[in-house]
Parts: C-alpha cells; sequence; structure tokens
C-alpha cells in the first residue's frame, strides 16, 4: 500500500492533493494472473481574491448591494480594445474533490491466445463552492458613446467613454452555494492478443461503459423540460413550454443513463519481411464525462445565481440602469426548491438536458516500420479519427432567423406580459422589446445548453518518424503534415485558442461553422539529439591524456528544435450588431484572401489584410468562415540546447560531479502573439505582444554517488 501528500501553493490558491494506493497480483497459475487495484485521491482547492475585503462603496456603489455580498472584493471590468482590469480578482474557490477507484482484472494463457478482462468501478465526489463576479463584472463598449448605435463606426465613440458615463454594455452579479455532487462509473474489457501465425498478431478488444448521471445529496439539481409550463407564464395569459425541472428521490440524475456506450477494438501487427513490419489498428473512444460542480459548469442555475445587469431595454440604442447603482431591484437570493418550475423565470439559464449524452471519437491507422542499415528505422504512417457528438453550446433561445427581416421593429417596445411577475431583469419592465417575445422561450433571456453532442470533427494526417542510434548517441526525427476540420472544438473556453468563440456563430444554422479547426497545424516538425562526444577516457580520441584527460572526457550535448505552422485565426467583430439575441458576430468578407506573405517583423502593423473585411449590416450574419482558411498566426521555430559533463572520480568511478548548462530558445528567436481578431477595434490586424520567452540560461552542478 503506498501514500502519497503533495502541497502546492502559488499566488492566492492553495491545493492539498493526498493519494492510498493498494494493490495485489496474484498468481493462480502459471496460465492464469489476477491483479486487483484500490485506490482513493483526494484534493482540496482553495483560491482567495488578491483584493479580498475591498468595499464597494469607496468607490460609489451602494450600501444596499454591497449587503448582498458574499465575498467581498475588487469588480471586474472590461473594454472593448483596451486592457481588462481586474481580471479573475473575484473569483473564490472551496473545493474538495474525493475519488475511490476499484479495479480488478484475470490474464488467461490459453494457446495462441493472451486474454484479458476485468472491471473498473468509480465514485466521483465534490464538495464545492465557486463564485465569480462576487462584487460584479462589467463590459463596456463604444455602442452609448457613438453617433449611430445600429452601425460599427471606427472613430466614434469609445468604451472607456462609456465607462466615464457609468454606461456598461452589460455586466452581472453573482451568489452561490456549496453542493454536494456525486457520480457513478462502471466499466467492462474484454481484450484478445491471438498469434495467429509466427508473422501475423491480431489485438482484439470490447469494452462497454455506463456512465450514470450526476446527483446531488439534496437534489438542488434543475434540468430543462422543453414542455413543462411554469405557473407565471400561465398567469401571464401565455402559454409557452421550457422550465426548470428539479430532480426528486425518484430520478436524482439530471441525465438519463445512455447504455449503448460500446468500443469495440482492432489491431494487428504483420511481419512483412524481417526488417519490415505492417501495423494498423481500428478504435472507438467514448469521451469521459466529469463530475460537473456550480463552479465547473454553469448547469446548475439555482444554485449560483447571477443577476444580469440590465443596459437596455432595445438592445443597445437607449441605456437602461447604471454603474451608481447597477442592481436597482436587488440580488437574486438564493432560493433552493422553493419556486419549483417558476425557478429562474425571467433569467439566463445555462441547463442539462435530460437526453443528452458524451460523444465518442473514431480512431484508425496504418503504419510501415522498416529498419534500413545499422541501427536506422524508418516509420511512415497514416492516421486519422472523426468525432461524432463532440460537446458544444447551443443558444436554444436565440431568435429565429426568419425575424431578422424585421429590422428596427424589432427594438420597439411592446407592453410586457411578464410585468409584475417577475421581479429582476428586463422582464420585470413595463415593456420589452418585440425581439423577446418572438423568442422560442420568451419567458427566459437565454437557454445555453451547454457542452451537449452536437459537433464534430475529421482529422487526417501522415506521420514520419525517423530514429538514428549511435554507439553511444541518439537523433530522432518526426514529421507531421495533417489537417483538421471541426465546429465545436472550442467549446472548452479556458483552453481555446485567442479569439476562439465559445459557442456557434448561429445556433440556428450550424453547418456554418464547419471549417479548419482551432488547433490546425499543418506540418510540424521535431528533431531530437543526444551526442555523446567520443573523447577522453576509453574513447578512440584524446584517450591518453592520462590526468588531463578529465579535461575532455564526458561531454554530451542534447537539444530539441521544433518547428510548426501556426494555427487559424478566430475573427469576430467590437459590437454585436445581429440583433439575434444569442448569436455571435463575424464580418464579412468581399471574397478575397486576407493572407499576407513576407517576413514576419515587417507584418506587425499589418499581420493581415484587412481591407476585405466590413461590418454586416444590423440584423445579419456575417459571411467569414468560423476560421480563416488561409491565415494564420506565427509558428514556431524553436531551438533548445543543453550542455553537460560527467567528471568521475573514486574507485570504479563511482562519484560524479555532473555540471550542466542548459540554452532555452538558444537562438533567441521571437514567436508573435495574435493580432487583433475584432473588426472595429484599433488593434485590428495589428500585434503588440509576443508568446514565447527570450533566450533563458541556467546552469547546475550536481554530485551523484
Amino acid at each position: 500500500m503506498s501514500v502519497f501528500s503533495s502541497l502546492e501553493v502559488g499566488g492566492n490558491e492553495s491545493n492539498l492533493s493526498q493519494t492510498a494506493v493498494a494493490g495485489a497480483t496474484v498468481l493462480f497459475s502459471s496460465r492464469l494472473v489476477g491483479e486487483f487495484r484500490s485506490t482513493y485521491t483526494r484534493f482540496r482547492n482553495n483560491r482567495i481574491p488578491p483584493s479580498d475585503g475591498f468595499d464597494l462603496t469607496s468607490v460609489g456603489f451602494p450600501a444596499s448591494l454591497v449587503a448582498q455580498q458574499q465575498v467581498k472584493a475588487f469588480p471586474r471590468l472590461q473594454f472593448t480594445g483596451v486592457q481588462s482590469m481586474g481580471k479573475l480578482s473575484t473569483s473564490q474557490i472551496r473545493r474538495i474533490l474525493n475519488g475511490w477507484n476499484q479495479s480488478g482484472s484475470l490474464t488467461w494463457m490459453r494457446g495462441a491466445h493472451a486474454l484479458k478482462f476485468g472491471i473498473q468501478y468509480r465514485i466521483q465526489q465534490g464538495n464545492d463552492f465557486q463564485l465569480d463576479e462576487s462584487s460584479g463584472s462589467y463590459q463596456f463598449n463604444q455602442r452609448f458613446t457613438t453617433t449611430d448605435p445600429l452601425r460599427a463606426l471606427a472613430n466614434s465613440g469609445h468604451s472607456v467613454a462609456s465607462f466615464l458615463l457609468g454606461l456598461p454594455s452589460s455586466g452581472s452579479m453573482s451568489v452561490s452555494e456549496r453542493l454536494a455532487l456525486e457520480r457513478k462509473y462502471a466499466g467492462l474489457f474484454l481484450h484478445d492478443d491471438w498469434k495467429l501465425t509466427r508473422k501475423l498478431t491480431l489485438n482484439l478488444g470490447l469494452r462497454y461503459n455506463l456512465e450514470m448521471g450526476p446527483t446531488e445529496r439534496f437534489n438542488r439539481q434543475t434540468y430543462f423540460d422543453f414542455r413543462a409550463v411554469a405557473p407565471i407564464v400561465q398567469k401571464a395569459g401565455l402559454g409557452f413550454g421550457g422550465a426548470l425541472q428539479f430532480t426528486d428521490d425518484k430520478a436524482r440524475a439530471t441525465k438519463d443513463v445512455y447504455l449503448r456506450q460500446w468500443a469495440p477494438r482492432f489491431g494487428f501487427a504483420y511481419q512483412l519481411q524481417p526488417k519490415t513490419v505492417v501495423r494498423g489498428g481500428y478504435g472507438v473512444f467514448w469521451l469521459p464525462a466529469g463530475l460537473e460542480t456550480s463552479g465547473t459548469s454553469d448547469r446548475n442555475p439555482t444554485s449560483r445565481l447571477v443577476t444580469p445587469f440590465v443596459s437596455s431595454l432595445d438592445n443597445g440604442i437607449t441605456p437602461q440602469d447604471r454603474l451608481s447603482n447597477p442592481f436597482p431591484n436587488g440580488l437574486l437570493p438564493l432560493m433552493g426548491r422553493s419556486q419549483g418550475l417558476d425557478s429562474l423565470i425571467g433569467q439566463s439559464v445555462s441547463v442539462f438536458v435530460r437526453g443528452e449524452h458524451v460523444g465518442y471519437t473514431q480512431q484508425w491507422n496504418f503504419n510501415v516500420q522498416r529498419e534500413i542499415g545499422n541501427g536506422l528505422a524508418v516509420d511512415i504512417a497514416y492516421a486519422g479519427s472523426k468525432g461524432t457528438g463532440l460537446p458544444g453550446n447551443i443558444q436554444a433561445n436565440q431568435l429565429p432567423d426568419q425575424y431578422l427581416s424585421m429590422g428596427n421593429a424589432l427594438n420597439q417596445q411592446v407592453t410586457n406580459p411578464f410585468y409584475g411577475l417577475v421581479a429582476v431583469g428586463a422582464l420585470s419592465q413595463p415593456t420589452v422589446s418585440r425581439a423577446q417575445l418572438l423568442r422560442p422561450f420568451p419567458q427566459f433571456t437565454g437557454v445555453t445548453l451547454t457542452a451537449i453532442d452536437v459537433g464534430s470533427s475529421i482529422y487526417h494526417s501522415m506521420q514520419l518518424k525517423a530514429t538514428k542510434r549511435f554507439s553511444r548517441s541518439l537523433i530522432a526525427l518526426a514529421y507531421t503534415l495533417s489537417k483538421g476540420i471541426g465546429d465545436s472544438e472550442a467549446v472548452v473556453n479556458w483552453l481555446e485558442p485567442a479569439g476562439t468563440p465559445g459557442s456557434f456563430q448561429n445556433s440556428n444554422n450550424r453547418r456554418l461553422d464547419r471549417s479548419i479547426n482551432a488547433f490546425d497545424a499543418p506540418q510540424r516538425l521535431v528533431v531530437y539529439y543526444t551526442l555523446e562526444l567520443p573523447l577522453g577516457k576509453g574513447n578512440q580520441w584524446f584517450g591518453n591524456l592520462g590526468r588531463a584527460g578529465w579535461l575532455v572526457s564526458g561531454w554530451q550535448v542534447n537539444g530539441l528544435y521544433t518547428a510548426q505552422s501556426g494555427t487559424p485565426l478566430f475573427l469576430g467583430t467590437s459590437t454585436n450588431l445581429t440583433n439575434s439575441l444569442g448569436g455571435g458576430s463575424r464580418p464579412n468578407n468581399n471574397g478575397h484572401s486576407a493572407n499576407i506573405s513576407g517576413d514576419p517583423h515587417s507584418r506587425l502593423n499589418r499581420w493581415f489584410e484587412t481591407s476585405v473585411f466590413s461590418q454586416p449590416p444590423a440584423f445579419t450574419f456575417g459571411n467569414t468562415s468560423r476560421t480563416l482558411p488561409d491565415t494564420r498566426n506565427h509558428g514556431t521555430n524553436n531551438l533548445d540546447l543543453g550542455i553537460l559533463k560527467n567528471n568521475r572520480f573514486g574507485r570504479d568511478d563511482r562519484f560524479n560531479i555532473q555540471f550542466r548548462t542548459e540554452f532555452f530558445n538558444v537562438l533567441n528567436r521571437v514567436r508573435f502573439g495574435d493580432p487583433g481578431l475584432s473588426f472595429g477595434s484599433p488593434q485590428f490586424g495589428n500585434i503588440n505582444s509576443q508568446v514565447n520567452a527570450p533566450r533563458l540560461i541556467q546552469a547546475a552542478l550536481r554530485l551523484l554517488f
């Protein structure tokens, strides 16, 4: 049995990890072996805002708002085209995660077969509290200070001017409660390595996964019921379906169990010639399901309540609330199950869907490996994959496309049927925009289906590897030529490349988002080498220098060279004029490529041709693809070098004083950051950042014995 523990502390965050492992291997017979393992892990994560205790009344916010805060900190302010202030300064985490993993397997050798079968059972638990925007998060753009809010004018209005007037374009403030979550998983597998002939081996396997839905100890989770009609909607004289449904003791999970997670595997290896081997394989791999919490997922909306800032009732034309009193009706209080189907009516919610399940990938490969001469091995392969049901975000409450042709009539104020029934937000006002009442679920200001199984991807690659071994040295090369196409791989916002949208531009027409995928790098070359110089004691050169031989003995040189194409660029607009109530905005393209060739250093003020883009007219979506097909960010061209000298002494060279010097980015090459990707901002197309570190040299002296 083994027990491990580690503590990490950095800045305002601390992590404590503890692990206990017990295992046993049992030899039942010469042909039957059992392996059994039990693992327990515990992870504690605490984060305290750097501005913890900041008093909002000191900068003019009302005392009534401060009285409703759970965590006091400095607010987060974001400005279009200007460096943000207070980033992540309001985030507090109190999280404990427990995991139990039990597994057992039997390996049975029978003739030409090596059979292995087993089971795995896992329980994940999370006691979680995470609160972001505890002091408010406010975004500012130029729309309230421009001469025409329905057009994007480069020389009119400024986000800082809007801030000075106290007119955010959007914002929110949150309260949260601790959840006690649990999720269970069971898996069965069977694998057979079948040596069919002396030259041919088959690898056959089948796995079955059973993922249970996440549950909460006190049934404080919800899912979206598309048919249920909330009492508030009925009182408003409407019959629109769509409401939050709470789990209960009969149906404690927010998702139905999906019973079709079959994962077959097949592979083969064939010795074509004494020095040539052909291999191939195919497999289905289901994506793992995580333990959703109030912090890592917004799909528990009644346990993490976000009060929206009402900037305007006519889509950004006329200001409504002000920064001096951003939430005049107060914050939404934690309500538990008390409001039933009326929970969060009038608000924006991110939800579970009962029929949703994880997606899967199909992976396949075929390769030929050949030994050439003495110590040179060459491997050339084709590898591909296809993703189905990948996680993507859908705004289910986006305005249907056919209504966009109504133009400015969508922003006209009409009688609000929810007035007097909803206390907070845009639907608490006497009037509401006509567009709001034309949404699929007008009782909500947003319904986001988060990370549901709607995405797809395809990937093809040629992979070449060559390895040359010498008596004391090694040189290895790997080159990949590839292409990937997808539509939703950027849903994990904290991993996405700069500018990547977190959802589809138009949830009503998701096919328009299919393009070169976010992480596509068509060419990648990696060269690794480790060389021991044949000098000094025991070597052919300068081996008889006596005691002076230590000067030239024991030298090693190693290094890593990486060259990689840049990844695609994602363009957006500084102002969203689609008026789609949930859709994204990309610029129009006039049909010409934006690619500019030449020395990167000479293109910093115009990385791509900006003149081929324009702001789409109001009430329309831009025609630029999700990624630019032939315009990329700056690629990688980096060399790292290490020089090492071993100085052995004592009886049988038992002791060694090792000197090591390492040079990172030894040629001091620069890798530029992404250009400005938001059309309408002053930085559009310009580069003003570097993403790699300059040359770094470090040295170390070690005594080994």
